[in-house]
């Protein structure tokens, strides 16, 4: 009799439980296989290409659904790929440094905050989302709704976004296209 009565309270809290809401499970961004690259944009500019590098992040994900997440972008990082004259880089990236773009000697970090994440159809293996995301580059916060794609594999998570960042948004010369790729492992 006391064994059935054990069995039946397990049973009984086994069912109560599968009715209680998960906990978010939070995944930390893997910063040295995380990568951001941007763009520039401005009229009567030349384009140019480079990297930025995440400081850290996370996200927030429950049952394969990305809830939120956070990343901080360390600004000392910027680097261009795409001008080979040493010279010229370099006086490229000191224009992109000063106070009339990304102003990277007040603000040596920029946030991205995921605000709401908005799951789509999946098209295979790839989740589909609409991302809500607050930027706050320069001092200013700024929100953007972005497409994103999100796939996992076993306790990772890999998420890809492109964020186009104008100008006027920030007080900057230069539009800025971010193309986000985030590999974060659970925690």
């Amino acid at each position: 009799m006391m064994k059935k009565l054990s069995f039946l309270m397990i049973a009984v809290a086994a069912v109560c439980m599968s009715f209680m809401p998960m906990a978010d499970s939070k995944y930390l961004a893997d910063v040295k296989i995380s990568s951001i690259k941007w763009a520039t944009a401005a009229e009567g500019k030349t384009p140019h290409k480079g990297t930025l590098a995440f400081k850290s992040g996370s996200l927030m994900i429950d049952t394969k659904i990305v809830k939120s997440g956070f990343f901080y972008i360390n600004m000392q990082t910027l680097t261009c790929t795409d001008i080979s004259d040493a010279g010229f880089n370099k006086e490229f990236i000191t224009e992109l440094r000063d106070e009339n773009n990304l102003n990277v000697v007040k603000y040596k970090e920029s946030t991205i905050k995921v605000v709401s994440a908005k799951r789509g159809e999946p098209s295979g293996a790839t989740d589909n989302y609409t991302l809500t995301l607050e930027v706050n580059l320069r001092g200013v916060k700024k929100s953007y709704t972005v497409p994103a794609k999100a796939n996992y594999v076993k306790k990772s998570v890999k998420l890809s976004t492109q964020l186009v960042l104008p100008a006027a948004d920030f007080g900057m010369v230069y539009d800025l296209t971010l193309d986000l790729d985030v590999t974060a492992n659970q925690e």
